[in-house]
């Protein structure tokens, strides 16, 4: 017990350490500015560069923001995410969705490489508006991965920021349970992205939680300004230690099932088999004055939405 409290301690001067030390001002773009997102030096990770469009229509808008991408600017430090052997040849828009064509050598970049490519085109086009997911065509046929599966559409979220090793980046397919659309129960959506594997997989599932469904058909069960001040697994429960935020939850969700949204999520996970949830570091606390977390939560998919 000790050397749980020792780690919670730990976590939370952490966090405010990293608040205090590594907060940044937002910069805000004006109308027809957007972000370029190109490759550091390294190529490890992104880099953006604001740019002022030249076109207001949704198609040469695009098309100006493909091709930018491939430019780079001369004063900064950063390198195309595209190969400069790779051609684009054009887009087609399909209601939300926008293809990109690009020649053949786009399939010879390294596949690490390529899925930060992804990523940069995804940043930079996620301000175009009417534009929800994107779409990869090679040599005039749909983008394929390393085990020849097609890649399916993406969109900015489907890949997690803070990618400090290029190498360590890889997929994921998650299970997630957000609320019905009553509040009353549970509904299971999966979904596929991108992380850095120093990510622990639980952070990464209540991220995505607190990111919220993608399905209209559904409801958020944490509050979107949550914060996760660290996690910890111990003897197979997954210890999670949120921001008081978390109480603040008004989201029309039943209170047992935002919950269990919570631990039938980390449930998923089979390495852990139990969850016990902490507010800044203390599990003596009464959910929304209706449920006592001083508990550890099991399993129980008896929320389940019914057919």
């Amino acid at each position: 017990m000790k050397n749980k409290l020792i780690y919670l301690l730990l976590g939370i001067s952490f966090m405010f350490l990293i608040s205090a030390c590594g907060r940044k001002e937002e910069e805000t773009l004006e109308k027809g500015e957007y972000y370029i997102y190109y490759l550091n030096s390294s190529g490890t990770e992104l880099s953006k560069v604001k740019y002022e469009a030249q076109s207001a229509e949704r198609d040469e808008l695009i098309d100006e923001l493909v091709t930018e991408m491939m430019n780079v600017p001369g004063d900064k430090e950063v390198v195309s995410a595209l190969d400069d052997k790779v051609a684009y040849e054009r887009h087609e828009l399909r209601e939300d969705v926008v293809y990109l064509y690009f020649d053949s050598n786009y399939s010879l970049m390294k596949p690490y490489k390529e899925i930060l490519t992804r990523k940069a085109i995804a940043n930079t086009l996620e301000r175009v508006k009417g534009i929800k997911f994107i779409g990869i065509y090679v040599d005039e046929q749909p983008l394929v991965d390393i085990s020849g599966e097609v890649v399916p559409l993406f969109s900015s979220s489907d890949f997690i920021d803070g990618i400090t090793n290029v190498n360590a980046y890889q997929k994921v397919k998650l299970k997630l349970y957000f609320a019905s659309e009553s509040g009353e129960s549970l509904v299971e959506e999966d979904r596929s992205l991108f992380y850095d594997i120093n990510t622990p997989l639980e952070k990464l599932v209540l991220e995505q939680l607190i990111q919220g469904p993608n399905s209209k058909n559904a409801k958020a069960t944490i509050p979107a300004d949550t914060g996760i001040i660290n996690t910890y697994i111990d003897e197979n429960i997954c210890y999670i230690n949120f921001d008081d935020a978390f109480l603040k939850q008004n989201l029309g969700v039943r209170e047992d099932v935002a919950i269990y949204s919570i631990v039938n999520s980390i449930l998923e996970i089979n390495t852990i088999n139990k969850v016990k949830i902490l507010v800044n570091g203390s599990s003596n606390v009464m959910y929304r004055d209706m449920l006592n977390l001083d508990t550890v939560f099991e399993r129980n998919l008896d929320y389940l939405e019914k057919d």
